[in-house]
C-alpha cells in the first residue's frame, strides 16, 4: 500500500489521475463522512475479497493454476470498477487498481486464504478515500519529471517496492517452512 501511495506521486506527474470526492458528499460532517468511508471500505474489503479472491480466484486456480487465475481475477476485478460510484476513472487510476488485484490475488495464493487480504483491502481502501480526499484539494502543481516531489517520490516507491518484494518473499519462506515441518 505504502508503495501505491507513493507510485501516485510518479505516475501522476505522467498521466492523468483525476480525483474528486462527490459533491453529493461534501456537505456532510466529518464525522458522518469518517463513519461512511471507514463502513463502506470494510463493505468492500469483505464483499470484494469474498468474491474476487474467494468465489472466483479459489477455482479458476485449482483448473488453471494460480497465475492464470490472479491475471483472469485481475481483469475482472478492474472492469468491475469501471462501474464505479468514483468519478474520473483513467487509465493511471485503473493501474492502481489492477496492481492491488494481482497483490491481493497473490497473497491469498499463498496464504490460502482471503483473510490478510481482506484487512488490507479494506486498510488500503478506508486510507485510499483520505488520500483521494487530500489529492482533490491538493492537486500537484508540477507536472513531468522536473522537481523535487517526483524525485521523492519515485525513490520512495522503489524503497517500498523492494519492501513488499522483501516482505513478500520472506513469507514464502516462512510459509515454505511450515509446510516441510507439517510434512516432516
Amino acid at each position: 500500500m505504502a508503495c501505491s501511495f507513493a507510485l501516485h506521486g510518479v505516475v501522476g506527474r505522467l498521466a492523468p489521475v483525476r480525483y474528486a470526492v462527490p459533491a453529493a458528499l461534501q456537505p456532510f460532517p466529518l464525522v458522518t463522512l469518517l463513519s461512511l468511508v471507514l463502513v463502506l471500505s470494510a463493505e468492500s474489503g469483505i464483499v470484494e475479497e469474498a468474491a474476487f479472491r474467494g468465489y472466483m480466484q479459489g477455482p479458476i486456480e485449482k483448473r488453471h493454476g494460480a497465475v492464470t487465475a490472479i491475471l483472469i481475477v485481475s481483469l475482472i476485478f478492474g472492469l468491475g470498477h469501471l462501474w464505479d460510484w468514483q468519478p474520473g476513472m483513467t487509465a493511471a487510476r485503473m493501474f492502481f487498481i489492477l496492481t492491488a488485484s494481482v497483490a491481493y490475488g497473490i497473497l491469498a495464493h499463498m496464504v490460502d486464504s482471503i483473510l490478510p487480504g481482506l484487512v488490507l483491502h479494506a486498510t488500503g481502501d478506508a486510507i485510499g478515500v483520505g488520500w483521494i480526499w487530500w489529492l482533490s484539494r491538493h492537486p500537484s502543481p508540477a507536472s513531468g519529471l522536473r522537481g523535487s516531489g517526483f524525485l521523492v517520490a519515485a525513490l520512495l516507491s522503489i524503497v517500498f517496492g523492494i519492501a513488499a518484494w522483501l516482505a513478500f518473499k520472506s513469507l514464502a519462506r516462512v510459509l515454505q517452512s511450515e509446510q516441510s515441518a507439517q510434512g516432516a
